[in-house]
This record gives C-alpha cells, sequence and structure tokens, in this order.
C-alpha cells in the first residue's frame, strides 16, 4: 500500500486552502490569465483548483509539487499556513 498525504496544517488537521491571490498573481507573471489558462499552466482541471481555492479539498502532496514546478515557486508561497 502507498501512503498518501494531503497539503494540511500539521497542528490543527485542517487542510490549507491553495492561496488565491498568490496562485493568480504567479499565473499571471506567465501569460495565464483567465481561469481556463490558469488551471492549464498548473496541470490540473478549472474545478480542481475551484476546489483547492475553496478549501473544499486539498491536493496531493505529488499534486502540490506539481503545481508549485509549474508556476516556479514552493508549495509553502501557495498553500500558506497561517
Amino acid at each position: 500500500m502507498v501512503a498518501t498525504s494531503r497539503v494540511i496544517d500539521a497542528p490543527s488537521g485542517k487542510e490549507i486552502p491553495l492561496n488565491r491571490a498568490a496562485f493568480i498573481r504567479l499565473c499571471a507573471a506567465k501569460g495565464a490569465n483567465t481561469e481556463a489558462e490558469r488551471a492549464a499552466l498548473a496541470g490540473f482541471d478549472r474545478g480542481t483548483i475551484r476546489r483547492w481555492i475553496n478549501g473544499d479539498s486539498s491536493p496531493l502532496m505529488s499534486a502540490a509539487v506539481t503545481v508549485a514546478r509549474n508556476l516556479d515557486t514552493t508549495i509553502d508561497e501557495l498553500w500558506p499556513v497561517k
């Protein structure tokens, strides 16, 4: 069995929402200005990105790494622990 982990705040155990402002800023810097363009750049569909932003779900760590790499940033910038 393969263990999977999600982006969560370890002390509270709560899922961390995607930092919308940082995500949009980083996407815009790469020329992705629409919701569809941002999702394509991140490598996931619009619904998934929306759920992450709304805090309805959080990505597996491997997905968070993919998004961060695609945007040339860190997981910490996109999913900051408050």
